[in-house]
């Protein structure tokens, strides 16, 4: 489990086990970089910038996708 930081809720690790670690903090030019050279599908990091999570992903057409959070402003149900 990738986080920005790790077990920041105090998970407790039991049965099954599972991994905590800090999510690599990468720009998405980077992360872009990152996936060219390991051919993987995608690439889970958190922002340089903000610390957010963020998944950069190879699409079927040859081109990247990035998936990305953004504060809501204004409460709950204001999009």
């Amino acid at each position: 489990m990738l986080q920005p930081t790790p077990n920041p809720i105090g998970i407790d690790v039991a049965s099954p086990p599972i991994a905590l670690a800090a999510a690599d903090r990468l720009t998405v030019a980077e992360a872009t970089t990152r996936l060219d050279l390991t051919g993987a599908p995608f690439e889970i990091f958190a922002d340089k910038d903000t610390g957010r999570a963020c998944s950069l992903y190879a699409r079927y057409d040859g081109h990247y996708g990035l998936l990305t959070c953004s504060p809501v402003r204004g409460g709950h149900g204001s999009w």
